[in-house]
Parts: structure tokens; sequence; C-alpha cells
């Protein structure tokens, strides 16, 4: 689980139960830069560099394929991606594999949004890679096994 010392990154944000690694997961207000993309009151994650902010519209994030529930997350970057896909490396934390790939074009909005679904293999604290228009950032996701 996450290490929760001082206050949330966000002003007016609070720490929501269900993290991993160093990233917690929030709820309340968000970055004023995701503000564009209006996301509704969800649980959300903010990449380790605080580039991007995943807003978890399936929660709790489930492994496997969970039909018929999605582990939607709508991706906000903070850089302007111009025109670049969202490119995604994940692997469970403190294992270099399996590995999950996935990339979803620059064609939502409003904002710089990325809607996604990703399915991994396994539950656990899984760390994923976020590339888009020479910008990098890191989160880590709690999966539960799907019943």
């Amino acid at each position: 689980m996450s290490r929760l010392s001082g206050p949330p990154p966000v002003p007016g944000a609070s720490y929501a139960a269900g993290g991993c690694g160093p990233q917690p997961l929030l709820s309340g207000d968000v970055p004023s830069w995701t503000a564009s993309a209006n996301p509704p009151a969800l649980i959300y994650v903010l990449g380790r560099h605080q580039q991007v902010a995943g807003f978890l519209f399936g929660f709790p994030l489930m492994a496997g394929h969970p039909e018929p529930f999605s582990d939607k997350i709508l991706w906000v970057v903070r850089s302007d991606r111009h025109g670049a896909p969202l490119r995604l490396t994940g692997h469970p934390l403190n294992a270099a594999t399996p590995v999950v790939r996935s990339s979803w074009p620059a064609n939502s909005s409003p904002g710089n949004i990325y809607p996604s679904d990703i399915e991994v293999p396994s539950p656990g604290c899984w760390r994923f890679t976020l590339t888009w228009h020479r910008h990098t950032d890191t989160v880590d996701l709690w999966y539960v096994r799907h019943r």
C-alpha cells in the first residue's frame, strides 16, 4: 500500500484507500491543469512527476478480463500532446514480467485526454510508464482478482 505522509499533493484532495507504490490514490479536488478535461468526482492517481493524472472509472481495478465491468481510466496529461499518442508499458511492481503494452491516439477532447482500458493478467501492484510527445511519467495502480 501507499505510504501516506504529509498533506495530499493537491490542496482540497484527500487520500483514498486502495493505492500502492509511492503514489497514493486521491479523491476530492483535482489539479488545476486537469480542469479542461472536467473529470467527474472520481478517485484518481497522479504520476510520480505530476505530469499525468489517471481518473479511475472502474474501482477497484480488476485483473484479467473483467466482463461486463470496465477498468476505464481517463488519462489527462499536463503538457501539450502535440498530436502524439499516449503509450503505456506496465509490469508488476518489483518484477520485470509479465509486461503489458497499450497505445491510444490523441483524438479525444476536451483538453489533453486519453480514454483507456488496461487489462493486466494478474492481481497486485502494477507500475505503468506513460510517454507522450517527449514526456514521461509513472504511476502505480493496485489490481484485485476478478471474481
